[in-house]
């Protein structure tokens, strides 16, 4: 009986210590997840998508000033055409699921960038909000705070650290895909893309998606690229320069880290292979109504 109680006692520790440990992980996966979702929101994944709509009314200003108001007839296909292929909610689950399959380790970093994350995510909102009131203002505060700060360098360093200007680079490669679209007409003959079969017109749009992810904005004056990751930089610094101490350090050893470079290699891909994914989707769709 003795024998009996100890052996009963043995697998109620062992269990105990199961459980503990399968809590743990638990624990772990809930603040990774939690991590993950407070990085997307941190560089505006979502906001990509969610400006695609106007974007085409922009880009459609900047065609028709080239060629003229014969470029109308085509922007409405175009904007429906973008709108079924550019789902923010398509964008954020492969963007989730790329980060969920970087292994987190330890994680020692994510309950520090949690807490720093949301401090981010608070002076971001309150950034937004007073933009939309005097830009000029925000601009200039944080011109004035940033030039009395002893740690330039360290601000400059975590910003470019973080994804957002990359990010920013995938919506201006968008818009020059969406001007080369709406031009198409105008650029190419209409028998390069008119009269295609299914499969003649997924080759196109392969090619088409491709070529323009190679060329970028080479053919572009000034540079969009550029201009994009300088706006992009901008927005950050004026965030960060409001956090306190203990966040921007929880930031930079996250970014820094093995976990938070994974992590950033991980969803400027998954957004850079959506983006591609949906643009052949919306071009198959554009080209079958051009006529």
């Amino acid at each position: 009986m003795r024998g009996q109680e100890l052996s009963l006692l043995k697998w109620s520790g062992l269990l105990l210590v199961l459980t503990a440990l399968l809590l743990a992980g638990c624990s772990r996966s809930g603040e990774a997840d939690k991590a993950d979702e407070a990085m997307m929101q941190m560089e505006q994944v979502a906001s990509l998508y969610q400006s695609m709509p106007g974007l085409v009314d922009i880009v459609g200003g900047e065609v028709r000033k080239e060629f003229g108001a014969g470029v109308d007839a085509d922007l409405p296909l175009l904007r429906q055409s973008v709108v079924n292929a550019f789902d923010p909610a398509d964008l954020l689950a492969r963007v989730r699921r790329e980060l969920k399959a970087v292994d987190a380790g330890g994680g020692a970093e994510v309950p520090a960038f949690l807490a720093a994350a949301n401090d981010f995510i608070r002076a971001q909102s309150a950034v937004e909000t007073e933009s939309r009131v005097d830009p000029g203002k925000v601009i200039q505060s944080a011109t004035d705070a940033y030039e009395i700060r002893a740690d330039k360098g360290r601000i400059d360093a975590l910003a470019g650290a973080m994804a957002a200007a990359d990010i920013q680079v995938e919506g201006t490669l968008l818009g020059l895909r969406l001007q080369g679209a709406a031009a198409l007409r105008h650029l190419e003959k209409p028998a390069l893309w008119q009269g295609l079969d299914d499969q003649g017109r997924d080759r196109y749009v392969d090619q088409f998606t491709r070529r323009t992810r190679a060329e970028g904005d080479a053919n572009h004056s000034p540079p969009r690229y550029e201009i994009a990751r300088f706006l992009a930089i901008q927005r950050l610094t004026i965030i960060l320069l409001r956090l306190p101490e203990p966040s921007l350090k929880a930031l930079e050893d996250f970014y820094n880290s093995d976990l938070g470079k994974a992590k950033r290699k991980a969803l400027v891909a998954a957004v850079a292979a959506q983006s591609d994914a949906d643009t052949k989707q919306m071009m198959v769709e554009y080209l079958r109504q051009l006529h």
